[in-house]
């Protein structure tokens, strides 16, 4: 056999090895049934669960499946999405490329048959999932009474591990639709104001504390019920 008949053959091998490597695109839904499951500690934040909530809404919105949220203590049965430190998979063990540096930085990063959403604080992980919903899902938070949710009978999407770090630390505008818009768009800063007959008071929190009646009172959503 000559020697450029071997380079050849040794180079298509180690494409078709890279290639066979390369994770496939990770089914969420089909048909109506969801394909994965959503996964959180059972001691998660108030903001990773709330982060769990909204998953499962937007992706039923999407399919017209049911995603179920389970804590960490119960064994793998399949596919999942991972938000937050989990006896999965905790921040620390992610590469030190996707390593968020900024206060409210986030990672997105698969892992064969799994997704794993951690933030550096609680709240980062919330914002990974909108994030996630706006770019790899489709999904626009155009208004507090708009949003562009895209509809799929089978979903499955080629998830790329990556990392985004925040530019700026505080994000808000003075005049806003409501609370739980601001936090979808990664707004930090609401404005809490009262007006009484001789004075108003307005101070400054943030937008996803003032979210999270939201979150208290959550049902599961209506299949094919709008945002």
């Amino acid at each position: 056999m000559r020697l450029s008949t071997v380079i050849v053959t040794m180079v298509l091998a180690a494409l078709g090895m890279q290639s066979a490597c390369q994770s496939a695109p990770m089914k969420l839904a089909e048909n109506g049934k969801a394909q994965c499951a959503i996964v959180v500690s059972n001691k998660a934040s108030e903001a990773e669960q709330f982060a769990a909530q909204e998953l499962s809404s937007f992706l039923t919105q999407m399919t017209g499946a049911r995603f179920n949220i389970v804590m960490d203590y119960l064994p793998i049965s399949g596919p999942e999405i991972v938000l937050g430190d989990t006896n999965r998979l905790s921040l620390k063990d992610l590469p030190a490329k996707l390593q968020p540096t900024k206060w409210e930085g986030f990672a997105i990063y698969r892992k064969g048959d799994s997704l794993f959403i951690l933030g550096k604080i609680p709240r980062a992980t919330l914002y990974g999932v909108y994030d996630l919903l706006e770019m790899e899902l489709g999904i626009r938070f155009l208004a507090s009474d708009a949003t562009y949710i895209p509809k799929h009978s089978m979903l499955a999407v080629d998830f790329k591990s990556r990392a985004y770090n925040p530019p700026m630390e505080y994000r808000s505008i003075w005049t806003y639709p409501d609370d739980t818009w601001m936090a979808r768009n990664r707004f930090n800063l609401g404005r809490l104001a009262s007006t009484r007959q001789t004075d108003t008071i307005s101070c400054m929190q943030h937008s996803f504390r003032l979210a999270l009646t939201l979150a208290q009172a959550w049902k599961p959503p209506v299949q094919g019920q709008g945002a």
